[in-house]
């Protein structure tokens, strides 16, 4: 299991990305990335401790992961099975992870 870290590098050796958002399922569940130039303080402190908004729409077989953090405009991020890397899903029919997404709050 991969453990993000504000401030750490996302990739040994990769210090820049281009700006924009990328929603992804993996061996260790979803995971969003939200890459920004020059971010401003609200947008980070929106981020790291404003309330989260989430939700998903579908069109022509393309996932649209929706997210809106603190004051920040709402952002979406396309999802397709066949980008991401193979992987099995967990069964969780038995667990209690699961969660309506548009009760999600921090």
């Amino acid at each position: 299991m991969y453990k993000y870290e504000v401030g750490k590098p996302l990739q040994k050796g990769v210090t820049q990305y281009p700006e924009g958002v990328h929603f992804n399922f993996g061996p260790d569940g979803a995971s969003l990335l939200i890459f920004m130039d020059n971010p401003t303080q609200s947008e980070i402190k929106s981020v790291k401790t404003g309330k989260a908004k989430l939700g998903l729409f579908v069109k022509e077989n393309v996932i649209f992961f929706l997210s809106k953090f603190g004051t920040m405009n709402w952002v979406d991020a396309p999802y397709t099975v066949h980008r991401s890397a193979p992987f099995e899903f967990e069964d969780v029919e038995d667990k209690k992870y699961w969660f309506p997404i548009n009760s999600y709050s921090r």
